[in-house]
């Protein structure tokens, strides 16, 4: 059966509504029953787009495909934007309540510099790192505390 220039104009004007709704559409306005594979393929050969649109919930705004959430990207955008400004404002917040203080920060900095500093110029020369003078001091220490004294003071 030929296609007629009703079944046509119902593919050009609603074909964003998909083929399955176009060839229920043509059943009803002409009385024609077509496959959903024959309203597409003939949908491409006369150019009709067949693409379907779907409706933002959020805006109204009607978009190809809402992959994220279901909703634009538009929207998509404005959630994620919120709920940075959020994150912020819990972040701004922490730091007020008692976060480290800009001194702490400045003198941790200096002192892992000189430390790291310290401990490469030991490797270079050969030398004991802190720790390990500081190990060895801990042991000289716990000999002597481990030593019996035979001498009393009042």
């Amino acid at each position: 059966m030929r296609w007629d220039a009703r079944q046509e104009k119902v593919l050009f004007d609603h074909g964003n509504k998909g083929a399955r709704w176009c060839r229920d559409e043509i059943a009803r306005v002409t009385g024609i029953s077509r496959s959903v594979e024959a309203t597409e393929r003939h949908a491409n050969r006369i150019g009709a787009p067949m693409v379907v649109y779907e409706v933002c919930p959020v805006c109204g705004r009607a978009t190809r495909v809402m992959p994220y959430k279901g909703m634009c990207r538009a929207c998509n955008y404005e959630r994620l934007y919120k709920e940075q400004a959020a994150f912020a404002t819990q972040i701004k917040a922490e730091i007020l309540k008692g976060g480290e203080s800009d001194a702490e920060r400045v003198n941790r900095r200096k002192y892992n510099a000189l430390r790291g500093q310290n401990g490469r110029a030991c490797k270079e020369h050969g030398l004991p790192t802190y720790r390990e003078t500081k190990c060895v001091h801990l042991a000289d220490l716990s000999e002597e505390m481990s030593e019996p004294r035979s001498e009393a003071r009042f």
